[in-house]
């Protein structure tokens, strides 16, 4: 998912500093 562009890319931001950090 990460470096994905498009909505994934929105979402990466939300879930950075969640689980996927």
């Amino acid at each position: 998912m990460l470096g994905s562009p498009g909505e994934l890319g929105r979402n990466n931001e939300v879930n950075a500093p969640g689980p996927q950090e």
